[in-house]
């Protein structure tokens, strides 16, 4: 037998859900690579999790580590020889290097070639030995290495972790692992476990994989985090049908509740009717966020949107008979909750929007205060309504007046007691506080999706009304914050800016609005007039930036139109979509070398010439009639109206054959300067003529 199953199990108390969530992604890969470090083979890891334990199971861990050899090279033999000459032995700088290594024996030292040079050389050979002696401290390796954010020490151990372990159970091959003294966290191993809180709280002994799952499975701990969560959905499922209820699964609480559960139960608990007359969002909030709660909705017809149902879900840890007492104790908090709520809510609705005291709440240091933001997005929003009147549906007066107005009131609802309790309802709050004070819906509803999007896939502002007040909310918050140097470098991005830019553009294509990055910033950055002085360009390269991550294609097609004068934003996006389309054409994949040839070597022809310099040419200097015939081709092009930009790239990609045609018989660099001259101009005129859809030479196929 040459390997047996490994299993590990940390016993902690109760680790923190979303800390061990983070970093349970990263805990294969860090295993792994403690493995490897010391040439274990170890193949499929599994690991598994309960907030209690921590359980590494290994179904065919090696008995011995592999043989392996360590090499070491030295200085070359010419330096490290007395005289440069091996047969007269090694000089100090040569001793040396075997001295570090711990080598007394110099006398037949080896030499081996690297980057073409002698120098002197030692191999260590590592001989297999058992496994079992590097269990352990593999073990402390990897607990040091997990970073969970936060950390303790207790007692008086040496080292500190998330939460206090308790015992590290070794489970290998017959091996005894009890009394292993641990000083890092001041306990020593048992080869035992602990059941389920309510069913005891005494170690009991295991001594193989096989008893340790069995004793588990006795003692209502479930450690498969699948198997949890499927426990959970079917017993949902169950509570749906029996009570012709729907339960919207909120992945991440579903993730949360696995991660807090060893033996989870779904309850089905109810509170009072008369809470419904609270919006829904702060119902479902309140009960995902302070009691990690599902929400319940009523069965209707397929035609109908399912309603709040006066019922939740809570997943239960706990083994008792008795689910009405579990059931009876969360009803009763969660009453409170949502007392609490209605009182906030109740507060909140009898104070004006107009009244909010903006000017009392700090935006950023040295950016103003609400306020003052408010007054900057509304002189934005007159900007972009102005110039999106078109597509609003209404006079341009009116549409004034209503944007202006749901910019005013855009942030009040950012001093409401509900909002100081749940943050997340920022905009949803003052949609309802909009409704209830009779403002006009496009005004509600506006201020509802000012933030959209919230995350890269989530839903955009559902009309170009609301997407003005969003717009004007993200536009300001990059000009004040790029002003006072609060840009994104690296990981960091505090304010997220990278996620705000991207609904920017996001939404700006979404409605195919007209966007020029470089002109429209600077006059919105001017009328507003009130910003630091900064490079506008860094802002607007940070903007470019972000359509690599809007638009899925090859990253080489959107640097070659980002490489041109291009800055509008839907036009961007069409020149990247039809470039690619063409490309992705099957009747062109065969000819793409072909075609790129030639096009980048008129591209490098001009590579550092300047973009001022004039590009006159006379066909009266043509001399070949490959001049000519490509002159009469690009003048075709030049002349034709197109229908859009897949036929226009198609006629420019045509000339692909009289390009070819033209370098194969044509020296650009003629002896004659003036004729030599005419020749890179006109090729500069082809060239300039591409950058009206993108840069060929950026292309990489």
């Amino acid at each position: 037998m040459h390997s047996d199953e490994l299993l590990v199990e940390i016993l902690v108390e109760e680790l923190p859900a979303q800390a061990l969530l983070n970093e349970y992604k990263e805990m294969p890969k860090k295993l792994h690579a403690l493995f490897n470090k010391r040439a274990l083979e170890v193949g499929n890891i599994e690991i598994f999790y309960t907030p209690r334990r921590l359980c590494l199971l290994i179904k065919n861990f090696p008995l011995l580590t592999q043989e392996t050899k360590e090499e070491f090279f030295g200085p070359p033999v010419k330096i490290a020889c007395n005289n440069e000459d091996k047969m007269q032995g090694l000089n100090e700088l040569g001793l040396g290097f075997y001295q570090k290594l711990g080598l007394k024996d110099h006398q037949h030292f080896q030499t081996a070639f690297k980057n073409n040079k002698e120098v002197l050389y030692h191999a260590k050979i590592h001989e297999k030995e058992p496994t079992k002696d590097l269990i352990m401290p593999i073990v402390l390796e990897f607990l040091e290495g997990l970073n969970f954010g936060k950390s303790m020490r207790w007692g008086s151990v040496e080292k500190s972790f998330i939460r206090p372990i308790h015992n590290i159970c070794v489970l290998f091959n017959g091996e005894d692992f009890n009394d292993i003294e641990v000083k890092e966290y001041g306990f020593k191993t048992k080869q035992a476990t602990k059941a389920h809180r309510q069913e005891g709280f005494d170690f009991i002994q295991v001594d193989s994989p096989k008893a340790y799952f069995e004793v588990l499975e006795k003692n209502h701990v479930i450690l498969d985090p699948k198997k949890r969560e499927a426990k959970i959905l079917q017993e949902i499922k169950e509570l749906e049908t029996k009570h012709r209820i729907i339960v919207e699964i909120d992945k991440d609480l579903l993730d949360e509740v696995v991660a807090i559960t060893e033996y989870p139960s779904a309850l089905l608990g109810e509170f009072d009717k008369a809470f419904l007359k609270l919006p829904s969002e702060i119902i479902t909030t309140s009960m995902k966020e302070n009691q990690r709660y599902f929400a319940t909705f009523c069965q209707k017809s397929q035609e109908e949107s399912p309603t709040l149902h006066n019922g939740f879900i809570v997943v239960s840890n706990a083994i008792n008979k008795d689910k009405q007492k579990i059931i009876a104790g969360n009803q009763k908090v969660l009453k409170a909750r949502l007392s609490d709520a209605v009182f906030f809510y109740e507060n909140d609705l009898k104070k004006p929007l107009d009244n909010a005291p903006l000017e009392s709440v700090v935006f950023v240091q040295g950016l103003g205060t609400l306020k003052d933001k408010m007054e900057r997005e509304a002189i934005i929003a007159q900007y972009l309504t102005q110039k999106y009147a078109p597509s609003l549906n209404m006079p341009l007066e009116k549409a004034l007046e209503l944007i202006g107005r749901a910019v005013r009131i855009a942030k009040a609802d950012l001093l409401s007691e509900v909002v100081y309790e749940f943050s997340e309802l920022q905009g949803i709050m003052g949609y309802y506080y909009a409704l209830k004070q009779n403002e006009n819906e496009l005004v509600a509803l506006s201020v509802k999706e000012q933030y959209l999007p919230a995350s890269e896939n989530a839903p955009l502002p559902s009309s170009v009304f609301s997407a003005i007040v969003a717009l004007s909310l993200k536009i300001d918050s990059l000009f004040s914050l790029f002003s006072v140097g609060k840009i994104p470098s690296g990981s960091k991005d505090p304010f997220a800016l990278r996620r705000l830019s991207f609904g920017l553009l996001k939404i700006i294509a979404h409605y195919g609005l007209e966007f020029d990055l470089k002109a429209d910033l600077k006059n919105l950055f001017e009328k507003v007039g009130v910003y630091q002085s900064f490079d506008l360009e860094v802002l607007e390269k940070f903007l470019l930036e972000r359509f690599h991550n809007l638009i899925d294609c090859n990253p080489s097609i959107i640097r070659s139109v980002l490489n041109t004068n291009e800055r509008d934003i839907v036009k961007i996006i069409q020149k990247v979509k039809a470039l690619k389309r063409f490309l992705d054409d099957p009747k062109n994949a065969q000819k793409k070398e072909l075609l790129f040839s030639a096009f980048k070597r008129l591209a490098n022809i001009n590579k550092d010439r300047n973009p001022n310099e004039s590009n006159g040419f006379s066909i009266s200097l043509f001399k070949e009639s490959q001049e000519h015939a490509l002159f009469e081709a690009f003048n075709a092009i030049q002349t034709s109206a197109f229908e859009g930009l897949d036929s226009k790239i198609e006629a420019y990609f045509g000339l692909h054959a009289p390009l070819e045609e033209y370098f194969k018989s044509v020296l650009v660099m003629d002896k004659d300067i003036e004729i030599q001259k005419n020749r890179k101009n006109f090729l500069w005129g082809v060239y300039q003529s591409f950058l009206e859809i993108g840069d060929i030479k950026e292309i990489a196929i």
